[in-house]
């Protein structure tokens, strides 16, 4: 069954009723679908950027409500193992756990990207489709300036939580195309050299090939995949429509 909304709450609601950075979040042990899981955090997200009201002195400030947006929505030790592949076996606890941590960096930097394009004031129109355990709930953002942008969410559930295990950008698995770029690094070196590598990358992106093998040739600007990878979600959108 498919269940189509109309995200008045992010062009509206939000502002009206956000009073805090928790405002939108859903009720604790509440049983929730994965459209309001959905819905919820982008709402948070919005309530750090927009709001005058909750009390957020500085941009970092609101990037952080997101943040804290983003780790409830996604799973992120699920997306970091299944970004991993097969290299997700050979790490032991500690390794596993700091992967995990240097993921979570890029994966919520992605998350500020795609908020911050839900803050135009024509609401995204959203449609769940749920089978069983897992979900998928499909976002069109209406961008005030250029085309539309398609976003999948791709929901699991365990017990009664919603949790987001990949997002697909009009087309463009995210886990699949980080595990894409950590096969091509890991093959030309180690998985302790990629570690490294994110250990002292940028905030939020993540190593090309030629920066793990030492290079001093800059990531293609204009790649969109190379761009998804690096978690720069929405840019990855812009790039690949204006080159086509």
């Amino acid at each position: 069954m498919i269940f189509v909304l109309l995200l008045s709450v992010i062009s509206q609601g939000v502002r009206d009723k956000a009073v805090s950075g928790d405002a939108a979040a859903p009720m604790a042990g509440a049983a929730i679908r994965p459209l309001e899981v959905v819905t919820g955090a982008v709402s948070r997200g919005l309530v750090g950027l927009r709001s005058p009201r909750v009390g957020f002195d500085t941009g970092e400030e609101r990037r952080a409500e997101i943040r804290r947006a983003a780790d409830d929505l996604f799973n992120v030790a699920d997306m970091a193992r299944r970004a991993l592949g097969q290299h997700w076996k050979g790490l032991v606890p500690c390794d596993r756990d700091e992967f995990v941590g240097l993921f979570r960096v890029a994966l919520t930097q992605s998350f500020v990207t795609i908020v911050q394009r839900y803050t135009g004031d024509r609401p995204p129109s959203l449609d769940e489709e749920v089978a069983a355990t897992f979900a998928q709930v499909r976002s069109r953002i209406r961008p005030e300036h250029g085309r539309d942008i398609t976003i999948e969410y791709r929901l699991s559930r365990s017990g009664s939580q919603w949790t987001v295990y990949d997002v697909v950008l009009d087309g463009v698995s995210l886990v699949s195309n980080y595990r894409s770029q950590f096969n091509s690094i890991i093959g030309t070196s180690s998985v302790a050299q990629l570690l490294e590598r994110m250990r002292t990358a940028p905030s939020g992106r993540l190593p090309s090939r030629d920066a793990i093998a030492g290079a001093t040739v800059a990531e293609p600007e204009t790649s969109a995949r190379g761009r998804l990878a690096a978690g720069l979600l929405l840019g990855a959108a812009s790039s690949a429509r204006s080159g086509r």
